[in-house]
């Protein structure tokens, strides 16, 4: 009797998402760039179907990729489905990867890793360390995904038509009104970009040196399908 008092006067319940009122099918539905929004702005207008290769978002998929701490088992099945390993969010960069043309295993050939930072809820970000040109090269590259919120709020610079250029105000805000926006409709969103680096390894216990000059890429937003259980249950 107590126990059915208490759940009467109950107004938030709160409860794991992923797998349990979603089908834990994460996927990526968009990817946001400095670019994109702000064509979507000036011309009124978002494609229905977006095509990762315009406004820089290939290339934002690309430095998702190497943070990705997953892998693809063997070759593409005969149902014509991968099987890739990992987490919800890793799989679902990864298989966006595959689907436009994205290996990560390619990619890690063409700037070899050096260091990884698995993600960590207080530090609120992953971040993978790599020579940025070829096996031999002194140049060095950190390329991290995480909260963001955080991630715009750290940035120096973004990313816009391939080269970085000064982060100003407006453009943060512009950044952090589509972040926003895209989180009250319930998807999962994850910041990337990079930074340029002379570090050989990257220091668990000094994260902000990570950071240092990060330019902010692109937003991934991510879809996890509800089930049809979940929908009555809500």
């Amino acid at each position: 009797l107590l126990a059915a008092e208490t759940l009467g006067n109950t107004t938030i319940i709160l409860t794991d998402k992923t797998g349990t009122i979603t089908k834990a099918q994460m996927r990526i539905a968009d990817i946001h760039t400095e670019r994109s929004i702000y064509h979507a702005q000036q011309t009124g207008h978002t494609p229905k179907k977006d095509v990762f290769g315009e406004h820089d978002k290939k290339d934002v998929l690309s430095m998702a990729l190497l943070t990705a701490d997953g892998y693809v088992e063997g070759e593409k099945q005969a149902t014509g489905e991968w099987v890739v390993h990992g987490g919800p969010i890793e799989r679902a960069i990864i298989t966006a990867g595959l689907e436009s043309g994205l290996h990560k295993e390619n990619l890690i050939k063409q700037t070899p890793q050096i260091d990884y930072l698995p993600f960590d809820p207080e530090r609120r970000f992953v971040a993978s360390l790599h020579r940025s040109g070829g096996e031999k090269s002194d140049k060095r590259r950190v390329y991290v995904a995480g909260a963001p919120e955080f991630l715009i709020e750290k940035a120096e610079f973004v990313y816009s038509d391939g080269k970085k250029k000064k982060m100003t105000d407006p453009i943060r805000s512009m950044l952090s009104d589509q972040q926003l926006k895209e989180s009250k409709t319930g998807m999962r969103i994850v910041g990337v970009g990079y930074a340029e680096t002379t570090l050989e390894s990257l220091d668990v216990k000094n994260p902000n040196t990570i950071l240092e000059k990060f330019v902010f890429a692109g937003l991934l937003v991510l879809h996890d399908p509800i089930r049809e259980i979940g929908r009555a249950h809500v």
